[in-house]
């Protein structure tokens, strides 16, 4: 009986040691203060600090590395602390200039 139970441990203990993967965070760059508006490659986000009481300021025109996790996206500047901080998503729009890039290179040389 101790001989099972030592090999069942043996067998499922790897399987509680693996690592999670890191988050994959999306870049983008901060435009605007008020509500800030961030621009990855693809969508502009309206965002809002979820915590209204003790907002941190962000550095407009830096690259900040975000994700988004349920009903929050989660912000970091690298450049500045580092920190993952929540925001809450006020709008997001699909980016109309990289469509437009788009078109405008995909003529034929004749």
């Amino acid at each position: 009986m101790r001989k099972t139970i030592s090999a069942a441990v043996l067998l499922l203990a790897p399987l509680s040691l693996q690592a999670k993967d890191k988050p994959a965070y999306e870049k983008g760059e901060l435009v605007q203060m008020q509500e800030y508006v961030l621009r990855s490659q693809r969508i502009t986000y309206r965002i809002r600090p979820k915590d209204d009481k003790h907002p941190s300021l962000l550095p407009i025109g830096e690259t900040a590395e975000f994700r988004i996790h349920k009903d929050k996206l989660l912000l970091r500047v690298p450049e500045a602390d580092g920190k993952e901080r929540e925001y809450i998503v006020l709008s997001m729009t699909p980016r109309t200039d990289i469509a437009e890039d788009r078109r405008g290179t995909t003529h034929v040389n004749r």
